[in-house]
């Protein structure tokens, strides 16, 4: 019993050591959310919101998604994680997408007429602050709708997909 007990012991410390000596400054930060303001004027209709981001490293894209309307919510995607200005156009991932409250879905186009301003990232406190505006077209291409809207204080997430 006694040998028992000081082979669990001693198997405890080990592992305890061989944990604390492991290097973690490296870790990706754990996932936790982060509600910011998410306000949207679509065709001078206003929508107040939550939202959070998503950065993925290996593709290097930033994606907001407004969050407690559903249906009707925004995704936007930028095609880098720096602050600056996106149009979304052909030649970028960059894009607006909104699904309004009967689930219809209206994108950017690639006519240069959308943009997305990423204005702070904070990375001490993982905090993204923002503006879009732009012409979203119905996917049929029927209808189009003039948005503009502002994210503040927005939580990151990081995920190394």
């Amino acid at each position: 019993m006694k040998k028992s007990l000081l082979k669990l012991s001693l198997l405890l410390l080990a592992s305890f050591i061989i944990l604390v000596s492991c290097n973690h400054k490296d870790d990706p930060k754990p996932i936790e959310q982060k509600l910011g303001t998410f306000l949207a004027n679509i065709e001078n209709k206003e929508i107040k919101d939550t939202a959070n981001s998503i950065i993925i490293k290996k593709n290097k894209e930033i994606k907001i998604s407004s969050s407690t309307y559903y249906p009707q919510r925004f995704l936007l995607t930028t095609n880098d994680t720096i602050p600056g200005t996106y149009i979304c156009n052909l030649n970028s991932v960059s894009s607006i997408v909104y699904y309004d409250s009967e689930g219809v879905k209206y994108v950017s186009s690639g006519s240069n007429l959308s943009k997305i301003i990423i204005k702070d990232m904070d990375y001490k406190s993982y905090l993204l602050t923002g503006s879009f505006e732009g012409k979203l077209f119905e996917e049929n291409g029927s209808r189009s709708v003039i948005v503009s809207g502002s994210f503040n204080k927005i939580g990151l997430y990081y995920s190394l997909q």
